[in-house]
């Protein structure tokens, strides 16, 4: 079991214990009562917690933890970032003249494009996604395409918690 599943299944024993259910020595009710822990109490308990932790469960959760984790690696590299969404109908995604680079190309020169932005303080969410989309569409290896999708996923959702906080 994952590290996130255990912090889960903590949470839900902990709701289960506090709320209104059999607590684990037998007492009805909210809280719990003063007797003794009772077996059948805490099959009960692990039984419904189970259940519980199929029913949240995400086909593809491992991938959302991956991106979860990716998340982490971007906050502990670059700290918060709040940066301008840099889209609307009149935006050119892709500099002008880029109409016949290759992927690759195209992931090198965006990864420069978004350095120089952040340089001088233009950086936007536009730029940080563009160039990892151009990294994934450079790549031909699945184990490496994989890699760079979840920092697409992981971008994406980062976009979406910066609009959240009002920042863009």
């Amino acid at each position: 079991m994952s590290t996130e599943a255990k912090s889960l299944t903590g949470i839900l024993e902990d709701l289960w214990d506090g709320g209104n259910a059999t607590g684990l020595d037998g007492w009805i009710g909210p809280g719990r009562g003063a007797g003794e822990v009772d077996d059948q109490a805490i099959w009960n308990r692990d039984r419904d917690v189970e259940k519980a932790l199929a029913a949240v469960t995400l086909a593809g959760s491992q991938v959302l933890v991956e991106v979860a984790d990716e998340r982490g690696r971007q906050t502990a590299k670059w700290g918060q970032q709040d940066h301008p969404n840099g889209t609307g109908p009149a935006k050119l995604p892709m500099p002008y003249g880029s109409g016949s680079w290759s992927a690759a190309v195209a992931a090198e020169r965006l990864k420069l494009i978004t350095e120089c932005s952040a340089q001088v303080g233009l950086c936007t969410w536009l730029h940080i996604l563009r160039e990892e989309v151009f990294e994934a569409f450079a790549e031909d290896d699945p184990a490496k395409l994989r890699a760079e999708l979840i920092q697409v996923a992981a971008v994406a959702v980062q976009w979406v918690e910066a609009i959240d906080r009002g920042k863009q």
